[in-house]
């Protein structure tokens, strides 16, 4: 009986990992090491519009997990506005969101860059003053606020005979 010569070993040997030793500290070892970001290293500036902006924006917060809701509500409630030169703004109505997003700025830019095939944004976060914003709570100042943004409205309150009450 002549032994197999390629045995197939009862137990698979575990992956090893290579380590440095102390002996090879001083050695230069270049092992078919690649770039980790490629894409940062090429220069990418596609034109992209309003629209893909939103729709990578808000798929970006759906992707966050319950520990960022905060965020997550944020980026939702404030939607970027495209400007010129692949560089957009965010409105944020309170310091906390205008901290919140500037803390995720990195990986914001990041992932819109990558889904955008830009590497040239720039995002710029403005905090709106109180005047910017017209929140309309009450019944009068919601039929006011629709009534300038329509018309039509008055004519059909008194065409039907209607009040506020």
């Amino acid at each position: 009986m002549t032994p197999a010569t390629n045995p197939i070993p009862a137990h698979p040997e575990p992956p090893r990992f290579r380590s440095t030793s102390l002996k090879e500290l001083g050695k230069d070892r270049t092992l078919n090491q690649t770039p980790l970001l490629t894409s940062q290293t090429k220069e990418a500036s596609n034109r992209f519009s309003q629209d893909d902006l939103v729709k990578y924006w808000i798929e970006y917060a759906e992707s966050l997990t319950i520990e960022k809701v905060h965020l997550k509500n944020t980026l939702i409630s404030c939607k970027p506005a495209l400007k010129e030169n692949f560089s957009f703004e965010v409105a944020v109505f309170n310091p906390s969101q205008k901290e919140e997003i500037s803390d995720s700025r990195a990986l914001i830019i990041g992932y819109l860059s990558n889904k955008l095939n830009n590497n040239r944004l720039v995002m710029d976060i403005r905090l709106v003053e109180k005047d910017e914003v017209e929140r309309v709570y009450t019944l009068t100042e919601k039929y006011d606020y629709l009534s300038k943004k329509n018309p039509v409205i008055e004519k059909l309150m008194g065409m039907f005979h209607l009040t506020m009450d």
